[in-house]
């Protein structure tokens, strides 16, 4: 049985680029305790993943390091994380913090009564 905590422990890690840079490689990993790692790479997907998915293990506690999974990798220069206090998340891709927090929050909303929010630490941008 999966454990839902209202806790969303964020670590984002990504490679310093230009502000205005093309858009990035996105990786956010999400454990059953809600701990997140979020990365975005230049580079390639592959480097974006193995750093959102050590940084979602770094965060997630003993018991949970090995359910950590890929919630979401795609291409874009931000991405957001949006929860509720129950333990309901959603991650969302965008142009923009705004429009990657916007999606999150909306998307948030189908899976719960409660409000979603996007805390500072669970967005990041290029």
């Amino acid at each position: 049985m999966k454990r839902y905590v209202a806790l969303l422990l964020v670590a984002a890690a990504s490679v310093a680029v230009a502000a205005g840079s093309a858009p990035g490689y996105v990786s956010v990993y999400i454990s059953d305790n809600r701990a997140v790692g979020m990365s975005i790479s230049p580079n390639n997907q592959q480097e974006a993943d193995d750093i959102a998915s050590s940084s979602c293990v770094e965060y997630a506690e003993a018991d949970d390091k090995t359910t950590c999974v890929k919630a979401i990798e795609g291409v874009a220069k931000c991405v957001a994380v949006a929860r509720s206090e129950e333990g309901a998340w959603a991650a969302a891709m965008g142009e923009t913090t705004k429009k990657a927090s916007d999606l999150a929050v909306k998307t948030c909303k189908k899976y719960t009564k409660n409000k979603c929010v996007v805390d500072k630490a669970a967005k990041l941008c290029l």
